[in-house]
């Protein structure tokens, strides 16, 4: 039979299937891939001790020294515990018996050389982690420091002025600034848009309970209140019919 007497639908559905089954092939040929990455895997780790074992007469405790070095330093996936095989002590004896390593880089800030000494494995791979964020020579770390105690006075400094700024200025006028808007916006969404005394809804003002903490309110120093409590208190002098 011609492939053109082949109905056009069934010619689709077998190229599906034909893709389905190149789709398992893959898989199939990915599970060995996987296996043969475990295998591989498996023997790397042993190969350092096998191959140890094997040049034992022409090794000795200098060259393995070195070697657990650079595999210990430089070649992290050889689990320490491989390294520690091959030298033939507990793992957590294998960062004393390599040493130390000192990295150099460059101070961020002043661009003088540095050298970072590590004791251990773990300490490197944090330090790699972070180093982005502490790649500062000692002498600029305690300047940065500085210079953020420094802004932090600026602001505090320039916070208390501004505030008493506002505590001083006649009220109407300190009802206009930004600072009273947003403070005024902000116990409105805390109140639910409704009257803190009545439940009321609409057109809503925020009352002072009291004007000590002007420019700088608590929650507790304002409330939400409807046009008819606002006159209420305002005649009354409390929140209460009498």
């Amino acid at each position: 039979m011609s492939e053109d007497s082949i109905p056009l639908e069934w010619r689709i559905i077998d190229q599906i299937i034909t893709a389905i089954k190149d789709v398992e092939q893959l898989e199939e040929r990915i599970a060995d891939l996987r296996e043969e990455q475990r295998a591989a895997a498996a023997h790397l780790q042993e190969l350092p001790t096998s191959l140890a074992e094997s040049a034992a007469d022409k090794l000795g405790p200098s060259e393995l020294r070195t070697i657990a070095w650079v595999l210990y330093w430089e070649q992290m996936d050889i689990n320490v515990s491989s390294i520690a095989s091959m030298l033939n002590v507990k793992t957590h004896d294998v960062a004393s018996i390599v040493g130390q390593n000192h990295m150099p880089f460059t101070c961020n800030r002043c661009g003088q050389p540095i050298w970072v000494i590590f004791a251990t494995r773990t300490q490197f791979l944090n330090w790699q982690i972070r180093k982005a964020k502490t790649e500062l020579c000692l002498e600029c770390q305690h300047k940065q420091i500085e210079e953020a105690e420094q802004l932090a006075e600026a602001l505090a400094a320039t916070k208390a002025a501004r505030i008493k700024e506002l505590k001083t200025m006649p009220y109407q006028e300190y009802l206009t600034t930004p600072e009273w808007d947003k403070r005024r916006r902000q116990h409105l969404k805390k109140a639910g848009y409704r009257c803190q005394v009545c439940n009321a809804t609409g057109a809503l003002s925020i009352h002072h309970r009291t004007y000590d903490d002007r420019g700088e309110e608590r929650p507790q120093d304002l409330i939400a209140l409807c046009r008819n409590c606002h006159e209420i208190f305002h005649k009354n002098g409390k929140l209460a019919r009498t």
